[in-house]
């Protein structure tokens, strides 16, 4: 096949190979937000309250991680919309929870350059398929 041609097949098909990329990265992605949880930071990087004094263990004491049974963060999955990627929590105490909490579905800039630096080798790698 001709290089332009090689080079028109990238152009058409390069948002729809982004998009299944980042869907393999699923669970990377969710995992990424439940670590970034469990050492009790928020989506914009900034620290969660500390649990209260008289909280129950595991909790106390430190950051609010969210994790008690750990049913919220399982619960953390990607959503793959045309204009990027959401994450959502499908456990029913999750809209109290970003009611309480704030942006807590959602990567810090650490971790977002984390997710961009392993789409971008994938992304290489499928690229590389076509030449």
């Amino acid at each position: 096949m001709p290089l332009i041609r090689k080079l028109e097949l990238i152009a058409s098909s390069i948002n729809e190979i982004v998009r299944e990329e980042a869907i393999n990265l699923e669970e990377f992605i969710a995992d990424l937000n439940r670590e970034q949880l469990m050492e009790g930071k928020k989506g914009d990087g900034s620290d969660m309250p500390n649990y209260a004094p008289n909280s129950k263990q595991p909790s106390s004491p430190g950051l609010i991680t969210l994790f008690d049974t750990g049913d919220f963060h399982e619960s953390i999955k990607p959503v793959f919309e045309d204009e990027g990627i959401d994450l959502v929590g499908l456990d029913f105490k999750t809209p109290f929870l970003v009611a309480k909490f704030g942006n807590i579905l959602d990567l810090d800039s650490e971790r977002r350059e984390k997710l961009k630096e392993r789409l971008l080798f994938r992304v290489k790698i499928r690229l590389k398929e076509l030449l």
